[in-house]
C-alpha cells in the first residue's frame, strides 16, 4: 500500500472570497496534466518559464508512455487563473498567477505529507494496515494528522484508550 487511499480528496480553495464581485476559487487537487505543468513552471527561478520551454516540456509528455492525450498550449490559455502570459523584453512567459502559486505549494505539501504516509505505512504489517483502514472507515477519519496518529498507535501496540488519549493529546507520547 503506497499510501493510505481511504482519505477523500475535497476541493481545494486557491483563493479566498473578498465579497460577491470576488468569489472564491477551488480546484479538484487531482488533475494530472494540470499539476505536472504548475510543478514544472513553478521550480523554474521567478516561477515563470518561455513559451518555447513550455512548448518542449508539453511535447516531452506527449511522447512519453504514461501519458494519455495531447496535452497542448490551449491549456495554458484556457487556464489563466494558474498562469498568465507575460513579455519581458523581446520574450513571451508564462508566470504563475497568484492562484498558481498557492496550487504549487499545496502541491509541495501534498508530496510530503504522501512520503510520510508511505514511510509510516511501510512499517506496519498486513494485519495492522488492515487494523488502520477499518479504524479510518469506522471513525470516518478525514485529516492526514489523524491518519497518521492512528497509524503510529496501531504500530506501537496501543489499546482503544491509549489511541484515543494519542489522538487527544499527541505531545504526551513524545
Amino acid at each position: 500500500m503506497k499510501k493510505l487511499e481511504l482519505l477523500e480528496k475535497r476541493n481545494l480553495k486557491i483563493k479566498r472570497s473578498h465579497g460577491e464581485f470576488h468569489p472564491s476559487v477551488e480546484i479538484y487537487p487531482s488533475a494530472k496534466l494540470r499539476n505536472k505543468i504548475i510543478e514544472h513552471v513553478g521550480s523554474q527561478p521567478f516561477k515563470r518559464i518561455k513559451v518555447s520551454e513550455l512548448t518542449k516540456f508539453l511535447n516531452g509528455l506527449k511522447e512519453s508512455e504514461e501519458w494519455e492525450g495531447t496535452p497542448s498550449l490551449s491549456w495554458a490559455s484556457n487556464n489563466k487563473h494558474l498562469l498568465r502570459k507575460i513579455k519581458v523584453g523581446k520574450e513571451s512567459y508564462y508566470k504563475l498567477t497568484r492562484a498558481g502559486v498557492n496550487t504549487f505549494k499545496y502541491l509541495q505539501d501534498q508530496e510530503s505529507v504522501d512520503n510520510v504516509h508511505e514511510s509510516l505505512a511501510d512499517k506496519l504489517t498486513k494485519e495492522d494496515k488492515a487494523k488502520v483502514e477499518q479504524i479510518i472507515k469506522d471513525k470516518k477519519i478525514k485529516d492526514n494528522i489523524q491518519v497518521d496518529l492512528e497509524i503510529l498507535g496501531v504500530s506501537l501496540g496501543l489499546s482503544d484508550l491509549e489511541r484515543q488519549e494519542l489522538q487527544a493529546n499527541p505531545m504526551k507520547f513524545i
